[in-house]
């Protein structure tokens, strides 16, 4: 059975890393002003955004999935006759209608493409199977590579479903937000008041987290949001989760042997931190693969220039 993979382009990992295991990226629509973007992760077109991003200059934006319609041509020309089975993981249902659109899609093309499978002289069925990640930004990468992992240990189609389902709720997403100011915008924009964010955006609409630079590390986990105090300046906040999932990696406790990093900037300012450089050298040492990409466009417009997420499956114990 050829059995493929399907990330939406919100999943952070790294560009040869989805080129290398063969993962279709879902695109997006992105509105920037009056232009519309379809971000598929392209590289370039990411560093281009950064750009604009880092600039100050991006307009009034948001993002919105592409409809189940529009995702159907996509779908008979990039899966059916690649694959036999399709997992394709998105982006939480919660944040966004990627996921409902998708499943959608998944359900009405299947007429057109068992029909297109026999013109090509195919047997057996195709299928697509939509997962809710339940998570973000490098959680989706953290599913996404155990996705390959059980895939290339042979695991058996059913039980990759089984057990992708059960490790998304054990994904914690931790993201320190550079721009404040972006953050709590976009977050009013939508009305958000879960609790958590909505104390620490109160706070910095009084302009007190612009005042003190502490930047607040934000942690998702099923759903919910917790705040925790990052440190004050992007460094400090940046040393405290790296420090952080350093101890995650070393108590070999994770429930996957992955961690996610993204980032809206240059990637060697990171590399370049003493706290980041300690937690690379451990990776490896604990069987534990680091995998470090740019964060989303999505991201971007959401947490602005300089925000960074990381991701691994495993308890929160020690923040």
């Amino acid at each position: 059975m050829r059995i493929g993979l399907v990330v939406d382009a919100t999943c952070d990992l790294p560009h040869e890393f989805l080129r290398d295991n063969d993962i279709r990226v879902l695109p997006i629509h992105l509105h920037i002003g009056d232009e519309l973007v379809i971000d598929r992760r392209i590289p370039d077109t990411m560093g281009a955004f950064l750009k604009r991003v880092q600039a100050g200059g991006l307009p009034e934006s948001h993002t919105s999935p592409v409809g189940a319609e529009q995702l159907q041509p996509w779908i008979l020309e990039e899966l059916v006759e690649r694959y036999d089975l399709v997992y394709c993981m998105t982006v939480a249902a919660a944040r966004s209608g990627i996921y409902e659109q998708a499943a959608q899609a998944a359900t009405t093309v299947m007429p057109k493409a068992q029909s297109q499978r026999e013109a090509a002289g195919q047997s057996g069925d195709f299928t697509l199977r939509v997962i809710d990640s339940e998570t973000a930004f490098s959680g989706q990468g953290v599913l996404a590579a155990e996705a390959v992992r059980l895939l290339k240990a042979g695991a058996h189609p059913n039980a990759i479903r089984t057990m992708l389902e059960k490790l998304r709720s054990q994904i914690g997403v931790y993201l320190v937000p550079n721009d404040l100011d972006r953050l709590r915008n976009e977050a009013l924009k939508k009305g958000d008041n879960r609790k958590g964010a909505a104390i620490w955006l109160k706070g910095a609409a009084l302009g007190l987290g612009s005042m003190l630079d502490v930047k607040p590390l934000v942690e998702l986990r099923n759903g919910v949001e917790k705040v925790h105090v990052g440190g004050k300046g992007f460094a400090k906040a940046a040393d405290k989760l790296f420090k952080f999932l350093a101890e995650r990696v070393d108590s070999a406790t994770l429930e996957a042997p992955h961690l996610c990093i993204s980032y809206a900037g240059d990637m060697q300012d990171l590399k370049q931190m003493p706290a980041f450089q300690a937690l690379e050298a451990l990776c490896p040492k604990r069987g534990v693969s680091l995998y470090l990409a740019p964060l989303s466009m999505t991201g971007m417009i959401n947490l602005g220039a300089g925000a960074l997420a990381a991701a691994f499956a495993g308890a929160n114990d020690g923040l």
